[in-house]
């Protein structure tokens, strides 16, 4: 069997740098692993999706999306800073970014076509 040591400084048998085999510690409950400090992944537990899919670990988690076109907010942060340094210099009205003449003037037919009665 590996040896397998936890961090616990105060512990009389931890060594110099606060480690402990898990022997050491017998039955106590920070032993259990339901205590332990660092555990990837926790949060998915007995976790469902809007539709009442299980995605309950990472794995199901990652398939759920695949399978039906989803993807998280985090994917999208370098999109979104591209996006609002955009925004900024169209605010700035710097040359090179503002839409074609072109693309303005169909904007500009279209909501008048909309504001007529």
């Amino acid at each position: 069997m590996r040896a397998v040591y936890v961090h616990r400084p105060d512990h009389p048998k931890a060594d110099q740098w606060g480690m402990v085999d898990i022997r050491e510690l017998g039955d106590e409950p920070s032993a259990l692993a339901i205590n332990a400090p660092v555990l990837a992944g926790r949060f998915y537990e007995n976790t469902k999706a809007t539709d009442g899919s299980d995605i309950g670990s990472r794995t199901k988690h990652r398939e759920y999306m695949k399978r039906t076109g989803l993807t998280v907010a985090s994917d999208y942060t370098k999109t979104w800073e591209k996006a609002a340094e955009q925004r900024e210099r169209l605010r700035r009205g710097e040359k090179g970014c503002l839409p074609s003449p072109t693309r303005r003037e169909a904007l500009a037919r279209k909501l008048y076509q909309l504001d007529k009665p």
